[in-house]
């Protein structure tokens, strides 16, 4: 039976559905299949049956016209039902594996969408979004690996490095043919960083890929080959010629894989660079191998570097000393072992002696640098930085505050810093900035801590009294999440704001926040108070 014809009805039939029967009596497109139908019923009666049918309709008017065109419609739908087919044809065989080893996510709608926007849009704020989803393990979740390859072309440079990096590789072997659908030998960068990718993943699958990149790749791509080289004795000869050309960006990418060869000559020719005025060409070798003997020889250069640097009092012969040693720093900072950290520390210990560079770099970009290294560092680091708070300067309070959150326990962490929250104290003064630090750091932590329902340790509810006994409003709003439901004093605090909020002549969307630590703490009266301020919001706007 031929059902290209009955096909052709119910098509016409859906038409006419959506249009409405009142326009299906004389439509010249059912009236043209009734011959059809009616040659192809000489076969199949059944065709002549819907013939008459079709008929019906054609010669109805507005009353008979709708049971008509539903009689028509049943007795086509009942065909092409009982004439349809499932399945294929073929031996049933299992479905390989997924090599995706990912654990079983539960990511809500409400953290999935806006990562979803971020991954695939454009605008600001999407790095950060991103990165903290990494860190929380969101693409974790199969839902996310193709929106993660979109992004690897995203127009934002720290995005797509970051996605092809950092989150990308994660997924394995699952993304090679994806990937490698998508490479161009002459594509732009976004290639290049397709093939790096490839070669992360899978380095024995990808070398056909870079050694024809070599050959016949666009400069972007050929730039990315070099790269990942290394992995071969053969590629010695080849990446020493390259370290040695013209062209800079070439240079840093041979001194890359020359990184990766366990090879005297690659060893001599990279130390050889670290002597000489282009070491910032070994910054990206040490970030993305970090070799022990670059680090090493980084750290020794830094200590000789550091004891002339504070013998030379004019800022002139200081600058081109001070700018080695930040890039030394850079080499050895990429990993940090105790040796490092013993170094940072003594930097830290010397702030007085560095506050008189004054070049550019100057001493206390020594000393900030320090501080955001060792707050990164281990337990150990992060305690002596409390230790030294006094010492600090007040740039590297949040860092050093944030590190130190992690590592104390709350009532700890709320012994030390608690008498540094002074709303009181005078603008720009030291004790200011301090808490101004202080406060931008527990507020970050507390929108954290709710923003993903965090294991981690909340703050100490002390924190909490403190801010209403200082009436500090950010820190009381924002410890809503962690509070105790049934705290009568917070209670009434946000009912005396909120009656504040009511007298006043700003909109709720200047206190939406206010609104937002009611509903969190479950004020008794939060879906009272809010309705009140929207009728006043209501009567001023017309809205």
């Amino acid at each position: 039976m031929s059902l290209a014809i009955l096909s052709d009805v119910y098509q016409e039939v859906r038409r006419l559905a959506i249009a409405g029967s009142v326009v299906a009596p004389g439509d010249f497109r059912l009236k043209r299949l009734i011959d059809p139908l009616r040659k192809s019923g000489e076969k199949a009666p059944v065709f002549t049956r819907v013939a008459e049918c079709v008929e019906q309709v054609v010669v109805s008017d507005e009353k008979s016209a709708s049971a008509a065109l539903l009689e028509l419609g049943s007795l086509v739908n009942s065909i092409l039902y009982t004439q349809g087919t499932a399945g294929l044809e073929g031996k049933i065989e299992d479905l390989p594996p997924s090599p995706i080893k990912m654990q079983k996510t539960q990511t809500s709608a409400r953290l999935l969408k806006p990562l979803l926007e971020a991954l695939t849009t454009t605008g600001s704020g999407r790095f950060e979004q991103i990165k903290s989803a990494h860190e929380m393990n969101l693409f974790n979740d199969i839902r996310l690996i193709r929106p993660a390859l979109q992004a690897i072309d995203d127009s934002y440079s720290e995005i797509r490095d970051y996605v092809a990096e950092k989150i990308l590789p994660m997924y394995g072997p699952a993304i090679i043919h994806e990937v490698s659908g998508s490479f161009d030998l002459k594509g732009k960068a976004g290639h290049g960083r397709r093939l790096k990718l490839l070669h992360k993943i899978a380095p024995a699958e990808a070398r056909e890929s870079v050694v024809k990149a070599l050959e016949e790749g666009s400069k972007d791509v050929k730039l990315a080959a070099i790269e990942c080289l290394g992995d071969s004795d053969e590629d010695l000869n080849f990446l020493v010629e390259q370290a040695k050309g013209r062209a800079k960006d070439v240079r840093t990418a041979a001194l890359l894989s020359l990184s990766r060869m366990d090879s005297p000559v690659a060893r001599a020719l990279i130390l050889k660079t670290l002597d000489s005025k282009e070491m910032e060409l070994l910054l990206p070798a040490a970030r993305e191998v970090a070799p022990v003997f670059l680090r090493e020889d980084a750290l020794k250069r830094a200590e000789m570097e550091l004891a002339e640097l504070l013998k030379i009092s004019d800022k002139a012969k200081q600058k081109p000393l001070a700018e080695r040693l930040m890039i030394l720093l850079q080499i050895c900072c990429c990993k940090l072992d105790k040796k490092v950290e013993k170094f940072l520390k003594h930097l830290v210990d010397s702030a007085e002696a560095m506050s008189k560079i004054k070049s550019e770099p100057s001493g206390t970009d020594f000393v900030e640098f320090a501080v955001h290294q060792l707050a990164d560092g281990s337990d150990e680091s992060v305690k002596y930085l409390v230790d030294q708070r006094e010492k600090l300067p007040s740039d590297c309070w949040q860092n050093m505050i944030e590190s130190a959150r992690r590592v104390l326990k709350p009532a700890e962490f709320f012994k030390i810093f608690s008498p540094y929250l002074d709303p009181g104290a005078k603008k720009k003064s030291e004790a200011a900035v301090r808490s101004e630090n202080l406060l931008e750091a527990l507020t970050e932590y507390t929108h954290y801590y709710d923003s993903v329902s965090s294991t981690e340790t909340p703050l100490d509810l002390k924190w909490l009294d403190l801010a209403l006994k200082l009436d500090v409003e950010l820190l009381a709003l924002s410890m809503a999440p962690v509070c105790n439901t049934k705290n009568k004093d917070f209670h009434a605090y946000l009912s005396k704001k909120w009656s504040e909020t009511l007298k006043s002549k700003q909109s709720m969307n200047d206190h939406w926040f206010l609104g937002w630590a009611m509903v969190k703490s479950q004020h008794p009266d939060a879906s009272k108070l809010i309705i009140e301020m929207l009728q006043k919001e209501i009567k001023k706007t017309g809205r």
